[in-house]
């Protein structure tokens, strides 16, 4: 009975609007571009959009339920947190924070690493820490280091998203652009 009364409101009662923010270091608000997806546990991705210039996104007429959000941006660890969407709700509103990579964790003094990091050959890996250090310096140094790893690793798609951002910070869009793509063509 309940059941028959759910399917009889209309879809926008059974849906909620999810708005929501990324912010990252000390919770300053990003500049745009982060990736947000939205995941069911049981029917896989619901939904993906980008942050605008403010760091802000929306879903649109998401059903109750439990979700997974991700969320990703060159040079920052990808977040996964946990979403709980209920009927009563109007809407639901998150902040998402990232960290940076390579931020060295408190009273540790080691980066913290993605798993895809660790999977790579200690010398290839060695590189890509190379590559990324030098991103913030010299980018025809951090280019030399990222293209040797995605050389020796050419299904490693972090490789060649962070390849792009060295391109792109040289002013080399073209070359940026295709390094992109390919990091898209190996994990969207």
């Amino acid at each position: 009975m309940v059941a028959l009364a759910l399917r009889a409101l209309p879809l926008a009662a059974q849906t909620t609007r999810v708005d929501g923010q990324v912010r990252v270091g000390t919770g300053q608000e990003e500049t745009g571009g982060a990736s947000v997806k939205l995941y069911d546990p049981q029917l896989g991705l619901v939904d993906t959009t980008v942050t605008d210039t403010q760091g802000r996104f929306y879903f649109q007429a998401v059903a109750p339920g439990d979700y997974t959000l991700v969320t990703s941006k060159p040079g920052y660890l990808t977040k996964e947190q946990e979403l709980k969407i209920r009927l009563a709700m109007p809407g639901q509103y998150v902040t998402v924070f990232l960290t940076a990579e390579g931020v060295l964790m408190k009273g540790k003094g080691k980066p913290q690493v993605t798993a895809a990091e660790l999977a790579l050959p200690p010398k290839v890996r060695d590189e890509f820490t190379k590559g990324k250090n030098e991103l913030g310096k010299k980018y025809p140094a951090a280019i030399q280091h990222l293209e040797a790893v995605t050389r020796a690793q050419p299904q490693f798609a972090l490789g060649f998203e962070v390849l792009g951002v060295a391109y792109y910070r040289s002013g080399d869009s073209a070359k940026a652009e295709a390094a992109f793509h390919k990091a898209l063509d190996l994990d969207s």
